[in-house]
């Protein structure tokens, strides 16, 4: 029994000596001249579900201190499963919202807040959820009751509505893109790059207008757009910010116009390179979180948070102007392996699509799926964060 003690010792000592090695390497170090932090392992975690076949994703609403998380079951025939916390993501339990969601084999789901968005019912609680193929459907619940059965938007498609807004005038407008997979144009006959879509709803979300170019760019495709308000202006001013998939680049785009006419897209700083954004703003701090597409440092060293579930914190003027600032951490270890990570194994980067939610004053909760286990299939996770570990 002694030796036996004296080995599990030795090996904890052993990985804790290792894992303060490898926080060593990142903690401090410039990422294309952003300072990066590792907080893997080291902030709170809790499972959201966990299943014997691979959970897939995952999108996340807050309503009434309760957060609503959704994701897709990938077993013989895709379903939509539910789960809800209501201690701020550290404790969940299973959430049905109705047998008619199932045996829908969607390729995605979105869940969005739009109380007080429906101008006949303006104090009202619900959410709209959104399922990816052709056709892209949705169904709008209250919190605690079954959705509806899912209907067709219109007769087009779409792989993943990713942002959801209201303008000034009460209409919901939402994002997607297309490579003409399910909107077929002579731009993307042609060209097949993907462009970035909206549609919009003038009555709380039951209907919806045809698709309209939102943004394009003239050699890249432009993939996963998030909108967000900019909080530091006095006249509302909505940002998207886009991803181009090959190289992770990130791009911006401005609109002052309830969501039309954003302006041509312009790339980030490459210390942003990655995809599947999510995006908040606390203080007029601004917060992204998304996947790590970043394999390598200028120096030629290989990036250990790439395919990783990461967060960059900085100032929103600065970011605009191109300006390095901020901090980069790593929240969570995708596919966690002792070497460095083969970039051919799809696996090392199976994660994402995650949705920050500010918690309380100082803390946030951000769910994502990944391959939290390299030796289990992927599965929802909540990681929170307290901001302080952010400076």
């Amino acid at each position: 029994m002694q030796k036996k003690n004296i080995l599990i010792f030795l090996t904890v000592l052993f990985l804790h000596t290792v894992n303060a090695q490898h926080n060593s390497l990142t903690d401090g170090k410039l990422y294309n001249g952003i300072r990066l932090k590792d907080l893997a392992g080291k902030c709170e975690d809790y499972t959201v579900i966990k299943e014997s076949v691979p959970l897939l994703s995952s999108t996340s609403v807050l309503i009434d201190k309760t957060i609503y998380t959704a994701y897709i079951i990938q077993d013989s025939v895709k379903n939509i499963g539910f789960s809800r916390s209501s201690d701020g993501g550290k404790t969940w339990e299973s959430a049905s919202f109705g047998e008619s969601l199932n045996a829908e084999d969607p390729t995605s789901v979105s869940l969005f807040d739009i109380s007080g968005r429906n101008r006949k019912r303006s104090s009202s609680r619900e959410m709209i959820l959104f399922t990816g193929g052709k056709p892209l459907k949705s169904s709008i619940a209250t919190p605690g009751t079954e959705f509806p059965e899912l209907a067709p938007v219109n007769f087009f498609g779409s792989y993943r509505i990713t942002s959801l807004l209201k303008s000034n005038n009460g209409k919901l407008f939402a994002v997607f893109h297309d490579d003409g997979r399910f909107i077929h144009s002579n731009e993307n006959n042609n060209i097949r790059r993907s462009v970035i879509y909206t549609i919009s709803s003038d009555d709380g979300g039951k209907t919806w207008t045809l698709p309209e170019v939102a943004v394009r760019h003239n050699q890249y495709g432009l993939y996963d757009a998030v909108i967000f308000e900019n909080s530091n202006k006095k006249e509302r001013e909505l940002i998207m910010i886009a991803s181009e998939r090959v190289s992770g680049t990130a791009y911006i785009s401005f609109n002052k116009e309830n969501g039309g006419n954003w302006s041509y897209p312009v790339a980030l700083p490459d210390f942003i390179q990655g995809d599947r954004f999510s995006v908040t703003m606390i203080n007029k701090t601004l917060y992204i979180a998304y996947r790590d597409l970043c394999r390598y440092f200028r120096d030629g060293t290989i990036n250990p948070f790439f395919g990783d579930l990461v967060m960059w914190t900085g100032d929103l003027k600065e970011l605009v102007k191109g300006r390095k600032n901020g901090l980069k951490v790593r929240i969570a270890d995708n596919y966690p392996q002792d070497s460095a990570p083969d970039f051919t194994d799809l696996r090392v980067f199976d994660c994402g699509y995650p949705t920050i939610i500010p918690v309380s004053k100082n803390r946030l909760s951000i769910t994502a799926y990944g391959r939290w286990d390299s030796q289990e299939p992927p599965y929802v996770k909540s990681f929170i964060i307290n901001t302080e570990l952010l400076k």
